[in-house]
This record gives structure tokens, C-alpha cells and sequence, in this order.
């Protein structure tokens, strides 16, 4: 399990510890049980050097950011995609050549076959940016 949650947070890239829980253990009868288990996986990577711990949040070595309220809504709604259980791959923070950093960046399918999506959480953003 460890290995899985390990997976589950390079997805995401940052994530609080019920949320992980949440796609680790979908069907769990104890929640709280869930999240305690998921906590000890989570903590065990951070051990290893394979996932740093903030306050509240963990994620990959790389991030940077302090898990605030966009953070948490485009960790929500890569979650919510995950948790659908569809064939999925996603992308975060790509940047494309007209100098915009989309959220993330996913493809919807398989053989062969998927649609693209570009998710950006807006939350703050006002009409100029929108435009872009």
C-alpha cells in the first residue's frame, strides 16, 4: 500500500491525508482507520525521501507551495477524476508555447482512443485572465 499511495501523490503532486485515504481505501468501513493507515504509508514515504510533509499536506519533493485554497480545489477535482475509476492520465502544471501554465492537462481514454482536457482552477482569477 505504501507503493499505491506513493502513486496516488505523484498524480495529485500535493494532497491532505484524507483525501489520499479516500481513492487508497474507497470502500473502507472505518474511515478514520482508513486515514490513520493512510497517514502511516504517507509518513514511511516521507522517511525515504520520496514525499516531503507540510502543514496539513503532503506532497513531492519538488513542490513548493504551501497547499492553499487553489492547491486544495485542483487536488479536489484531480481526486474526483481519479475516484471514477476511468482510464486516465493527467499532466500538472504544463506549460504551453503561447507562455499560459494550465493546472493540468489530462487524456480520457484508451486503445488509442482519448479525449484531452485542460483543467484550470479559477478561483480568484478575474475577466483578463479569463480571456487569455
Amino acid at each position: 500500500m505504501v507503493t499505491r499511495a506513493l502513486s496516488i501523490v505523484t498524480v495529485l503532486k500535493v494532497s491532505d491525508t484524507k483525501t489520499v485515504s479516500t481513492i487508497l481505501y474507497p470502500d473502507h468501513k472505518n474511515p478514520h482507520s482508513a486515514v490513520v493507515q493512510t497517514q502511516k504509508h504517507l509518513n514511511a514515504l516521507v522517511m525515504q525521501g520520496k514525499l516531503q510533509r507540510g502543514n496539513g499536506f503532503y506532497a513531492l519533493p519538488e513542490y513548493r507551495g504551501e497547499y492553499k485554497e487553489h492547491d486544495r480545489a485542483v487536488t479536489k477535482c484531480i481526486a474526483q477524476l481519479v475516484l471514477a475509476k476511468i482510464p486516465i492520465s493527467i499532466h500538472r502544471e504544463i506549460s504551453f508555447p503561447v507562455g499560459l501554465r494550465s493546472d493540468a492537462v489530462g487524456l480520457i481514454g484508451k486503445d488509442g482512443k482519448a479525449i484531452c482536457f485542460v483543467l484550470e482552477v479559477a478561483n480568484t482569477e478575474g475577466p483578463e485572465y479569463l480571456n487569455k
